[in-house]
């Protein structure tokens, strides 16, 4: 082979339709509608140059370039755009070279887990050392486990397999050492894609925590209506997996002597049931959990029955009980589901 050619850096270039639109950006990120008009409701505000970005399973936008602010927040080199165009603040890899260098990111790739692989020209990421490579969890803190060796030259391109090793490609001759002749490939970790719902319940919303109960483990609850009043109980779903998925709810829709209904205050559920199925808006593992309240209201006209005693009719509230459940699934695999159940019991 010709002994110039093979000083030609190899480059890889895989770009989908929508990392096509970073190219060409300076100052500024846009998106355009289906029919190529701008969305001019997706406007943030980069102060440098953007050079490569990634869309997410949930809708989130990376991007990676030579900037320090966005939308007038401190961001080095790094940034995560919510779906709207607005600042996802609580990623903040804080990308950094060595003192009077810039640092600058050149590419980006999201692994099935949700960590995020960024390549281009620094040295430390979270301050701690990491040359031109680094991995980053799904909440933009450094993923300590990875941590590849040193590559003798520039690494040009970046690509994650289906089984999760990592493609390098460049203008380098040794990787730790070894020589490889511009393109390498990384162990990493092996890939675990599938989302797993997470439910609790308690008394009030502090007590469903929602948090690190997968593989389900059996959650109940025992309550009483004093009166026939009605009993609220809340419940939380979380997505305690690696990929972002939709959760589907089904609750327990009461009988003749109970009615159910449940609410929420957050957005990301796109139907309200008084019975039957509804679904969050797609979950990432790092998302907050969906509270959910449930209403067990018991029939006051079939739970009560007046009694006379001498001269005086007194109203008694029968003893009856309802039990119920509540039931999230994911919706790419339906085979994962957690269950959690609730009995309420009327008393005078």
């Amino acid at each position: 082979m010709n002994a110039t050619l093979q000083m030609l850096p190899i480059r890889l270039f895989t770009l989908s339709s929508t990392a096509c639109l970073a190219l060409g950006l300076a100052f500024a990120v846009g998106s355009l509608e289906a029919a190529g008009e701008l969305d001019t409701g997706f406007n943030p505000i980069v102060d440098g140059g953007v050079f490569d970005l990634a869309v997410q399973a949930d809708g989130k936008v990376l991007i990676g370039g030579q900037f320090e602010r966005v939308g007038g927040v401190a961001r080095n080199s790094v940034a995560r755009l919510n779906a709207d165009g607005s600042l996802d603040t609580g990623f903040n890899p804080n990308v950094d070279a060595q003192p009077g260098y810039g640092a600058e990111v050149y590419g980006l790739a999201v692994q099935a887990d949700g960590k995020v692989l960024i390549r281009g020209s620094f040295s430390f990421v979270g301050g701690v050392a990491r040359k031109d490579i680094a991995r980053v969890n799904a909440n933009g803190s450094l993923d300590t486990g990875f941590n590849p060796p040193n590559v003798d030259g520039s690494v040009n391109s970046l690509a994650v397999q289906a089984d999760g090793k990592v493609l390098i490609a460049g203008y380098f001759n040794f990787v730790g050492g070894v020589e490889r002749n511009k393109v390498a490939r990384l162990a990493n970790d092996p890939v675990e894609a599938d989302p797993k719902p997470d439910l609790s319940i308690g008394a009030d919303p502090t007590a469903a925590t929602g948090v690190g109960v997968y593989p389900p483990t059996a959650q109940s609850i025992a309550l009483l209506s004093r009166r026939g009043a009605p009993v609220p109980l809340f419940t939380k779903v979380a997505n305690d997996g690696l990929l972002p998925d939709a959760m589907r709810l089904r609750g327990s829709s009461g009988d003749n002597f109970f009615a159910v209904s449940y609410s929420t205050a957050a957005g990301n559920v796109t139907a309200q049931m008084i019975a039957g199925s509804f679904a969050t808006a797609v979950m990432g593992p790092d998302d907050s959990p969906v509270t959910l309240t449930v209403i067990v209201l018991p029939n006051k006209r079939l739970l009560t029955k007046k009694v006379k005693k001498g001269k005086r009719v007194l109203t008694t509230t029968l003893r009856k009980t309802y039990s119920g459940f509540i039931e999230a699934t994911a919706t790419d695999d339906p085979t994962r589901s957690d269950t959690v159940r609730y009995r309420v019991t009327t008393a005078p």
